[in-house]
């Protein structure tokens, strides 16, 4: 009896030690684990002008049209998923709902006074470069608007 309680503690220990550091800790720290590594796959905004903020996401920010349909349409820049969907009647009816407050998409390059210049030319509206906290720590970011008020936040990557 007591070899086979041995061998089971030793099969739980090698399982143990194949997780990653992040799983382990959380074990020890007795928090449930459900995930152990995350990334944004995709962000949905609800557009008054799909038309016009698929121009804004494609001709500012270098995004392009992966797919679209009557009802959505999707831009992707690099493994960054954008569904813009029409702002329903109802929707605008509504003033108190708020799709986000904000994204952060962290791109490369990650010029600060190169990006200035182009929101510049664009005519659009920023924010001061400020260090900011996210997913990836600590880092230099910058906040602007596109067309229709959504706060958007620029990170390296």
């Amino acid at each position: 009896m007591l070899a086979y309680l041995l061998l089971v503690l030793l099969a739980v220990l090698v399982q143990f030690l194949s997780f990653s550091e992040s799983k382990k800790i959380r074990i020890l720290k007795g928090l449930q684990i459900m995930f152990d590594k995350a990334t944004i796959d995709h962000i949905v905004i609800k557009a008054k002008s799909r038309v016009e903020m698929v121009d804004f996401y494609c001709n500012v920010l270098g995004f392009s049209v992966e797919r679209s349909i009557p009802a959505m349409t999707q831009l992707k820049l690099g493994s960054i998923l954008i569904d813009l969907l029409e702002l329903s009647s109802a929707d605008s009816k509504d003033k108190t709902r708020k799709n986000i407050d904000h994204f952060c998409l962290r791109v490369s390059p990650f010029d600060c006074c190169d990006i200035i210049e182009h929101f510049k030319k664009c005519g659009v509206r920023y924010e001061e470069p400020e260090q900011r906290y996210g997913a990836s720590g600590f880092g230099t970011s910058l906040y602007f608007y596109d067309i229709e008020n959504n706060k958007i936040e620029l990170k390296a990557l």
